[in-house]
């Protein structure tokens, strides 16, 4: 882009400087502000290359936007000069901003440029802040500042901690900062800013809740650091995906995988984050222009509107002739009126608007509480004020019903005629075209006269109507309200003037009318105007106490304005008091129906419109009638198959709605399963053909239990003082569950009838032109799309419970296919697994909120082995207690139905046990495995898999609790068994000859347990390969077995062939190269390599978090790890940050009583009294105690 590019050197630390322009000129200001300790070239300049990319890179990519880029520079250093810290506060670092932003505006001519602001940390606060302060400048002297509100189109956020970070974060990174300047900090140090950035900060709230009362007005994308900070060796995120995403409704969201310092600094365009951001700012500075001038129409009208009413009180209501003025400049006006230039008398203008008969034809009432919508329609006035070449001027208003489409036009009609900005505002009724027909008849009576007598047709009432418009001087508003139906209403161009000053408002929930006109997309209201139409008629401080309570109950509403509006309603008639909106979401949860049908009986404005007793009878209007209304529409078209398209919504209902994959029903058909047979009319390209609903209850379908694997690891005795014991039995475990795979069916796919994308597709494109579903999106995985809570709650409930019931059946089963395809945990990352186990965890709410418990999934036969798939997915994604419920109700419906030594049951028994075992109940897990075995044995012999590995979960359960001595005995027994069926030198020997060489280890027997293991290593060379995953695992064994015997440095090449053959068989990301470097980090801890083992240590951890999460007892044994190798390398604070984001994260995902959050309190008590907080320590030791004894009891 041909511009010029100022020096380097010209960049002033403070305040604001032009470092491109383009040479034909600019309609954009892109304003980069820095955050903490920033600095306006620093800040953006990429440490490697000293890519200044705000100059170097961004000029390319807005080329085609006539876009100048200005970086903005204040004091926010953490760093003492000789003056001492800066004492400006946030307000007065906003103020400046715009102070400095509008003067360099104004003397550019710019004043009316749009805006697109790029903000990094702390930059995003000032940024908020000074456009609140911008919107609330209306004085006289003033309000010119007002300008940067109405010029600021988009934001862009990195790393913001909009809600706060942690106050320790923030001094360890002031200290961090300190050290680089080699300097030491001190408590006078610490900035007002330092302060105002803690978690629950007030200044932060306050700013918080005044942006988000403007933040729809806005196009933002919040982007968040992908990579944890470093701060003298410990990794902390500064700002979390909470703090730094906001629960805003409509913006944009993702993350840079950089750290919070580096996540601003690009060096060229590959540079992690640079796409997404400079496709942000590119796509902003498109579609700034035309928005922002429209702004600006309307803020013309609104100041004027404001300056004659003001005009109009002081001049007795005789400010008429004044109306013609420019009025952007209020002090030429003030003296042109004090020189008797200004005619202020009344009729000056000529207009005879008053002798003339005006006309306002709107069969529908605006609803009492309409609130908010300023923004929406400032849009509406904008468009029409515009001078335009199209004939007549055409908006569309779309939005899914209940959104409050009609509301705002209404509101727009009644403000049109208290302003006499029409001489005629008149309401059609475009749900068809008989309905239309009948409101020009009515228009017809009003301004021509006309008499319906002799039965006269359609078009000649149209014709009549559109000469009578047409023929007028004057501007008049047409509203064709619920224009639903376009396929069916396609004449609608017949019924509109073709004159310019006619203006044609539509409202619909069809999403594809912009060959009409110009679309406006209305968004859900903000979480001010939804608290206040929740709450009508109270104000100040009872707003201000309720409205956290109440911003709940709007946000689980989403944001729907007539579902709000019903909710009020039910509040009212229900008589609740303020302290029992708490309460409300509960009830609702219990009486979703209930309230979302509720109407008073007396008087509720939204209802359908009665024309002469020619439309159906008037009824009332509910958020779940407005979406049948959609969903009849939809399925009157002959190109949809109705049954299956129904079936489409409603299983998905009962999925996380946030977001829904084509995947999970392309995984279902091509599973060959023959209950996806009505999938044939979505998305194969198979014969077309309607599907009952209803499920082959007589069989189980495809054993899914014996598909699955779980996470483990690896015991170590170094740890195992600390913890209760190390990862167990990992690769083992893992062998065995891959034995169980090949047990499972292979997945079969339907011959010639191949998954068709393009017509899934279509049936989206279908369903989001009529609201019912949004967000609809395409990758190379294939579409996806979200539901809206409150649809999603429709769709259920508009089911009888036999029905709904069916339904649920059938999306557990739906996402049992995806469990099986997505099962290994070697192929897929925890980010691939995640989405599929928040469908699981929605489904498993939806059928604890609909269901008995005797009616509860996996409570039928025929659900059990599709509960068995998704409990072994549960398990393998640690997510054990909810894995441990589902197997424990599956063996009480098998138990009721089947024999005691059936395989199914013996088998889930069996599953059972490894998930008691898992969570340390190893007691129970003992007593399970002990019946099992007994029954496996009888049943099945001795020799049997199922009772070899009964065995082998039987020495583990032993050997957990400090029983060496039988454990050990069951290996052997084990063992020999193993070779009496295989032979004693046969594959199948190696992992009971690992275990056993394991429990010989434990029992100090070193070097019977080495020469086991160098015999299980040679045998896995000669019978598997040199590369094969039971070798690696027998050389961590044999590595293990030679650091007990302190052969360290034979450990250690042990260690790191491991680890090479991990890399070469699972990449460097794989979850068993995790396991393989902690392993080695302890052997460099047990080396007194502290520095390299906290290296390895680390790694294993990000590795952990990658492929299990951070939720998974893996990776909070691997936080635990590295936490020890800091505390003794006195790294006391680091360790303290770690273990208190451990520690929340195990209560919520262990419980409170779990011996792995103990074990973190009482490490963390002893950091506290390492940095003398002996209070915060006792504290924590008090709750561990009872914690304990309550687990004891």
């Amino acid at each position: 882009m041909a511009g010029w590019v100022a020096p380097v050197s010209a960049i002033k630390r403070y305040g604001l400087t032009e470092v491109f322009r383009p040479t034909d000129g600019a309609d954009v200001d892109i304003v980069f502000v820095h955050g903490l300790d920033g600095h306006p070239h620093r800040t953006w300049t990429s440490d490697k290359s000293d890519t200044f990319w705000p100059a170097d890179l961004l000029p390319a990519v807005v080329a085609e936007n006539k876009a100048r880029v200005l970086v903005y520079g204040y004091d926010a250093d953490l760093t003492s000069t000789p003056e001492g810290l800066s004492k400006d506060k946030i307000h007065h670092h906003a103020e400046q901003l715009v102070a400095v932003l509008y003067a360099s505006r104004g003397k550019a001519g710019a004043t009316e440029h749009s805006i697109i602001f790029v903000a990094h940390s702390l930059g995003g606060i000032i940024v908020k802040r000074a456009i609140t302060h911008s919107a609330g400048t209306r004085g006289h002297r003033t309000s010119h500042l007002r300008s940067i509100f109405v010029s600021t189109f988009g934001i862009i956020f990195l790393g913001t901690p909009h809600m706060g970070s942690d106050v320790a974060k923030w001094r360890s990174w002031l200290n961090s900062i300190y050290n680089s300047h080699g300097l030491t900090s001190s408590d006078e140090d610490e900035s007002y800013l330092i302060n105002a950035l803690q978690t629950g900060s007030e200044t932060l709230q306050t700013i918080e809740r005044d942006f988000v009362q403007l933040a729809d007005r806005f196009h933002i994308y919040y982007f968040r650091e992908g990579k944890p900070t470093d701060l003298g060796g410990t990794f902390l995120y500064i700002g979390d995906e909470p703090s730094a995403s906001p629960v805003i409704p409509d913006v944009e969201r993702a993350s840079i995988q950089q750290d919070h310092a580096h996540m601003c600094k690009f060096e060229n365009e590959s540079s992690p984050g640079f796409d997404l951001v400079a496709e942000g700012i590119q796509r902003y500075a498109s579609q700034a222009p035309a928005t922002v001038r429209r702004r600006w129409e309307s803020e013309t009208v609104e100041q004027k509107s404001r300056i004659v009413s003001a005009a109009d009180e002081l001049l007795g209501g005789n400010a008429r002739g004044i109306e013609h003025l420019s009025l952007r400049d209020e002090n030429d006006r003030a003296t042109m009126q004090r020189e008797g230039k200004v005619d202020t008398s009344v009729g000056s203008t000529g207009l005879n608007a008053s002798q003339q008969k005006s006309f306002y034809i709107v069969p529908r009432e605006r609803v009492k509480d309409f609130v908010g919508r300023e923004n929406q329609l400032q849009e509406i006035e904008a468009f029409f004020s515009k001078k335009s070449s199209q004939q007549p001027k055409v908006l569309v208003l779309h939005a899914l019903g209940g959104q409050g489409k009609s509301q705002i036009a209404l509101e727009y009609c009644q403000r049109s005629r208290k302003q006499s900005q029409y001489r005629g505002i008149f309401w059609i009724n475009a749900s068809s075209e008989t309905l239309a027909i009948q409101s020009y008849t009515q228009i017809a009576k009003a301004v021509a006269g006309f008499n319906s007598a002799g039965d006269p047709k359609g078009e000649q009432i149209v014709r009549l109507v559109k000469d009578r418009l047409e023929s007028w001087s004057e501007k008049c508003l047409l509203v064709f309200d619920n224009y639903d139906q376009p396929e069916r209403f396609a004449g609608i161009q017949k019924f509109l003037p073709k004159i310019e000053h006619c203006h044609v408002l539509f409202t619909s929930r069809h999403g594809d009318l912009d060959r009409l006109g110009s679309l406006v997309r209305i968004p859900g209201l903000s979480p001010k105007e939804g608290v206040s139409l929740l709450l009508p008629g109270h104000e100040g401080s009872y707003i201000e106490t309720s409205f956290a309570t109440a911003l709940k109950i709007v946000e689980r509403l989403g944001y729907l304005a007539l579902a709000i509006d019903q909710a009020a309603a039910y509040i009212r008639y229900r008589r609740m008091q303020p302290d029992q909106l708490e309460n409300f979401l509960d009830t609702y949860e219990t009486q979703r129906e209930q309230i979302l049908k509720y109407t008073p009986s007396d008087f509720w404005e939204y209802s359908t419109v009665q024309i002469h007793g020619k439309e159906d009878q008037s009824r009332a209007i509910t958020a779940f009638t407005t979406w049948e209304m959609s969903l009849d529409q939809l399925q009157s078209r002959p190109s949809l198959a109705n049954v299956a398209l129904l079936r489409l919504l409603t299983v998905s209902s009962f999925f996380n709605t946030a977001r829904v994959e084509e995947s999970l029903f392309r995984d279902y058909w091509e599973a060959g399963d023959d209950r996806a047979q009505w999938l044939r009319d979505l998305g194969t390209k198979y014969a077309t053909a309607q599907a009952e609903l209803g499920h082959d209850q007589n069989n189980e379908h495809a054993k899914g239990a014996n598909a699955r694997s779980v996470p483990s690891a690896k015991a170590n005795s170094e740890a195992g003082a600390r913890f209760k014991r190390l990862l167990k039995s990992i690769s083992h475990f893992h062998s065995h569950l891959n034995q169980k795979r090949n047990k499972h069916p292979p997945v079969t796919k339907r011959g010639s009838s191949q998954w068709d994308s393009d017509r899934f597709w279509a049936i989206l494109h279908e369903l989001h032109k009529s609201s019912l579903v949004q967000d609809v999106e395409q990758d190379a995985e294939g579409a996806a799309f979200s539901l809206h809570p409150l649809i999603r709650d429709w769709l259920q409930l508009r089911e009888p419970a036999a029905a709904r019931r069916r339904y649920r059946e059938e999306s557990f089963l739906v996402l049992s296919h995806s469990a099986i395809v997505g099962r290994d945990r070697d192929q897929t990352t925890w980010a691939q697994r995640r989405p599929l186990v928040a469908h699981i965890d929605a489904c498993i709410s939806n059928d604890e909120r609909v269901s008995t418990p005797q009616d509860r999934f996996g409570s039928e036969i025929a659900d059990c082995s599709t509960a068995s798939t998704l409990a072994a997915f549960y398990y393998n994604n640690g997510r054990y207690k909810a894995s441990e419920d589902i197997f424990r109700r599956i063996i009480e419906t098998r138990a009721s139905n089947l024999a005691q030594e059936h395989p199914d049951l013996l088998e889930t028994f069996n599953d059972l046990g490894y998930v008691l075992y898992f969570q340390d109940k190893d007691r129970e897990a003992e007593q399970v495995v002990r019946h099992t075995l007994q029954l496996s044995a009888r049943a099945l012999g001795e020799r049997h898999p199922e009772t070899l590995d009964g065995m082998r979960l039987l020495g583990w359960t032993l050997k957990a609790q400090g029983n060496l001595l039988e454990a050990e005995g069951i290996s052997r027994e084990r063992l020999q068994l193993q070779e009496e069926v295989s032979g004693e030198e046969h594959e199948d020997n190696i992992p009971p000859m690992l275990e056993l060489a394991k429990v010989l280890s434990e029992q100090g027997k070193h070097d019977e347990a080495e020469q086991l293991s160098r015999h299980a290593v040679r045998l896995c060379k000669e019978k598997l390969g040199e590369k094969h995953p039971q070798t690696q695992e027998a050389i961590q064994c044999l590595a293990n077995a030679l650091i007990q015997q302190d052969k360290l440095d034979e450990a250690e090449a042990r260690y790191l062939q491991s680890l090479r053959l991990c890399e070469d068989l699972y990449g460097m990301n794989g979850w068993r190269t995790s396991w393989a470097l902690g392993n080695l980090g302890r052997l460099y801890w047990k080396q007194g390599n502290l520095v390299d083992a906290e290296a390895a240590f680390h790694r294993a951890y990000e590795l952990q978090q990658n492929f299990s999460g951070e939720e998974d007892p893996v990776t909070s044994q691997s936080a635990f790890d590295l936490a020890l190798v800091m505390c003794d390398q006195h790294k006391h604070v680091e360790a303290q940050l770690l273990l208190c984001r451990l520690l929340e994260v195990q209560r919520n995902s262990l419980g409170k009583g779990h011996i792995y959050t103990l074990q973190t309190m009482a490490l963390l008590a002893y950091v506290l009294r390492k940095q003398d907080k002996h209070d915060e320590a006792d504290e924590l030791d008090r709750e561990r105690v009872e914690l304990e004894q309550i687990e004891e009891e």
